[in-house]
C-alpha cells in the first residue's frame, strides 16, 4: 500500500510539473497564430512533427534500458549511467553529422528551398535532447522528482522566453515601437525575414541550457563504452524504439504527411501548407489528453524495474 502510495504521490507531482509545461507551451500557439500566417505554421508543425519520430531514433530505446540494468544489481547504476550516455552521445554527434550533411536534399523534399539551417538547428537540438535523456532518468530513478520537475519548467519557460524576447519584443523594437534606444543593439541579430528562425533558434537556446542545468551528472560522465553491457542494453532498448515508432505514428503521422496526401485546393483559397498549419493548431487543443498517461508514465516507470 506505501508503494501505491508513494506512485500516487509521484504521479501527482509528475502530473503537476506536465500540466503547468504543456498549458505554458500551449499558449504559444495563440502567439503564434497571431505573428504567423496558416502557411508559416505549417512550416513550424512539419518541423516539429518529424523531429518527434527523430527523438525517438536519437534515443532507441535507451532511457528505459538504463532503468533496467540500473537497478538490476547492487552497484550497476554507475556503469549503466555511464554506458548509455556514452552510447547516446556518440551515436548523436553521428546523426546529427548524418543529418547537417543530408541538409540540402532534406529540405529540397520537404520543398523549403534554401532552408539548410532550420536542418542545422534541429541536428543540435535532437543532439543535446539525447544526451542530456539518461541524466533525466537518473533523476527519476533517484526519486529527485522535484528537481526533474523545476529543470523540465525551465526549459520550457526558457523557450517562451527566447519566442517572446526575439517575436515580440526585439520586433517591436526593431520597428522602433518599444525602447527605441535598443534598437542598435537589435539590429545585430533581428531580421523580419527570419521570423520562422528564431522559434527554431530559441527552442536550441533552452535545450542548450539543458548541459547547465544537468552539468553535475554530465561532468561525472566516464567515457566507456563496454561491449558486453552495451550489447544487452541495445536488445533490451531497440525492440522499444519499434514500439515508440508505432506510438509516434499514431500521433504525428498526420501532420507529417497531411501536405503530401491532401490533394491540392481541396480547400478553396487554402494551399496545403496553409491547411497544415490550421490543423496544427487545432491538434494542440488535445494534447491535455496525454498528460496523465505521461505523468504516471514517468512515475511509474521506475517503480517496473524496483
Amino acid at each position: 500500500m506505501n508503494i501505491i502510495k508513494k506512485l500516487a504521490k509521484e504521479t501527482v507531482i509528475y502530473g503537476f510539473g506536465s500540466v503547468v509545461g504543456r498549458i505554458l507551451n500551449y499558449l504559444l500557439v495563440p502567439f503564434y497564430t497571431r505573428i504567423f500566417l496558416p502557411t508559416e505554421y505549417g512550416v513550424i508543425t512539419e518541423f516539429y512533427a518529424y523531429v518527434a519520430f527523430l527523438d525517438i531514433l536519437y534515443t532507441y530505446g535507451m532511457e528505459t534500458a538504463y532503468f533496467r540494468f540500473a537497478t538490476q544489481k547492487a552497484g550497476q547504476e554507475r556503469e549503466s549511467f555511464n554506458t548509455a550516455t556514452t552510447a547516446l552521445l556518440i551515436s548523436s554527434l553521428l546523426f546529427s553529422l548524418l543529418l547537417i550533411f543530408l541538409a540540402q536534399p532534406i529540405v529540397m523534399a520537404m520543398a523549403y528551398p534554401s532552408c539548410e539551417r532550420y536542418v542545422y538547428y534541429f541536428a543540435v537540438i535532437l543532439a543535446i535532447d539525447a544526451i542530456v535523456a539518461i541524466p533525466f532518468a537518473q533523476l527519476r530513478l533517484q526519486k529527485k522528482v522535484a528537481f526533474f520537475t523545476k529543470a523540465k519548467l525551465l526549459h520550457i519557460g526558457l523557450n517562451i522566453v527566447g519566442n517572446l524576447f526575439f517575436l515580440y519584443f526585439s520586433a517591436q523594437i526593431y520597428a522602433g515601437s518599444l525602447l527605441p534606444f535598443f534598437k542598435p543593439f537589435v539590429l545585430h541579430f533581428y531580421h523580419p525575414a527570419w521570423q520562422l528562425d528564431y522559434v527554431f533558434i530559441a527552442n536550441l537556446v533552452a535545450s542548450t541550457a539543458l548541459l547547465w542545468i544537468l552539468n553535475k551528472p554530465l561532468c561525472k560522465l566516464q567515457f566507456t563504452l563496454p561491449w558486453q553491457r552495451l550489447k544487452m542494453m541495445l536488445a533490451y532498448g531497440l525492440p522499444l524504439l519499434l514500439m515508440g515508432f508505432a506510438g509516434m505514428i499514431n500521433e504525428m503521422l498526420s501532420r507529417a504527411i497531411l501536405k503530401y496526401i491532401l490533394p491540392i485546393g481541396f480547400y478553396p483559397n487554402k494551399t496545403n501548407e496553409a491547411v497544415l498549419g490550421i490543423f496544427g493548431a487545432c491538434y494542440k487543443l488535445a494534447i491535455f489528453m496525454a498528460l496523465v498517461v505521461q505523468a504516471f508514465r514517468y512515475a511509474a516507470e521506475p517503480f517496473f524495474f524496483f
